[in-house]
């Protein structure tokens, strides 16, 4: 639903907050998503495998060693999204 035409049309109207919620999102916080979601981990996947690739000369190695070098990553991600949360709703 992309307009409050939408909204006010929908019999969930009343229980949904999607219209007061359109447009909460800043532009540089949506852009500091995408660059903490994709951004980062894209050149850490990168830079993982390449190096691998060079000490070990094994690309099966370097590929599971940049794949599972996402995952600490995204842990840390995970923990801290609830501590910003939890900083907001203090706010």
């Amino acid at each position: 639903m992309n307009d409050k035409i939408s909204c006010s049309a929908c019999k969930l109207a009343s229980s949904c907050n999607a219209a007061e919620a359109r447009g909460s999102v800043s532009e540089a916080t949506s852009r500091l998503a995408v660059i903490v979601g994709f951004g980062i981990p894209f050149l850490l996947l990168v830079a993982v495998l390449v190096i691998t690739l060079y000490i070990t000369g094994n690309e099966t190695k370097a590929a599971l060693l940049s794949v599972l070098s996402l995952v600490p990553y995204y842990l840390v991600i995970y923990i801290f999204s609830g501590y910003k949360l939890k900083q907001n709703k203090k706010l």
